[in-house]
């Protein structure tokens, strides 16, 4: 069984490909996936950023928020966000 980064980036590969599947008027991953490239990547540079500021900042409560933000999608997904597919999420 494979640990660490290895078995984390494959269950998200493994995510992603089931999620590319749902219907983008009920799935976010699904609608993100086609709008194309440019609005994934967008995406990422968002949550990123996010974790960079938060890391700035030099609060390490509001980094370790930021991040188990990210954690508690992969876990249990908030309404909308990365979900199972049978929710929306409204664009900002």
């Amino acid at each position: 069984m494979k640990t660490g980064l290895a078995e984390t980036l494959e269950r998200i590969a493994a995510l992603i490909e089931t999620r590319k599947k749902a219907d983008p008027k009920t799935s976010y991953v699904a609608k993100l996936l086609s709008q194309g490239e440019d609005a994934v990547l967008k995406k990422i540079g968002e949550e990123a950023t996010e974790t960079v500021l938060a890391a700035k900042s030099g609060e390490r409560l509001h980094l370790v928020r930021e991040v188990a933000e990210r954690r508690a999608r992969r876990v249990a997904p908030p309404r909308g966000h990365l979900g199972t597919g049978r929710e929306s999420r409204p664009q900002a």
